[in-house]
């Protein structure tokens, strides 16, 4: 009986370690939703992980399959919502601490360095860009840098 046992066991994990891994995109896309979301909330990668009954160790694979980290994913997403927020009219007395905060970057300096370093430009200088007269109906500000 006990040969048996063995015997099953074996073909067990045999079959455990030659089953192919999922490729996780199904799950990655379930999580990037989550996370867009979500992009106005205090996001930490638990709190993602724990969202979707994963490790964040697991959560981290599946970004880096990606070329990304958690982090660098969350701040490029919120800095896409955030660049619509200067160059809207009904928000130009929003000061750039208030855009920051609404988003969770720890402050507008910080802000502006991501900013900076995402579109070349600072928030206030892509607000005068795309406030500017001769700029209305027009994207504004330079493209996106990779």
């Amino acid at each position: 009986m006990g040969g048996h046992i063995n015997d099953m066991v074996d073909t067990l994990l045999r079959d455990a370690r030659t089953t192919p891994e999922p490729t996780g995109t199904a799950l990655l896309d379930r999580v990037i939703e989550h996370i867009d979301a979500r992009l106005a909330d205090a996001l930490t990668p638990a709190s993602i992980a724990a969202a979707h009954h994963i490790s964040v160790r697991y959560l981290y694979v599946l970004f880096q399959r990606q070329g990304l980290t958690v982090g660098e994913h969350v701040r490029r997403r919120r800095l896409e919502h955030i660049r619509r927020e200067p160059a809207d009219p009904a928000l130009a007395d929003l000061p750039a601490y208030a855009i920051a905060a609404r988003w969770h970057i720890g402050d507008a300096s910080h802000l502006t360095k991501l900013f900076r370093a995402r579109y070349g430009l600072s928030p206030q200088e892509f607000r005068t860009n795309a406030l500017a007269p001769h700029h209305r109906g027009l994207d504004a500000g330079p493209r996106e840098r990779s």
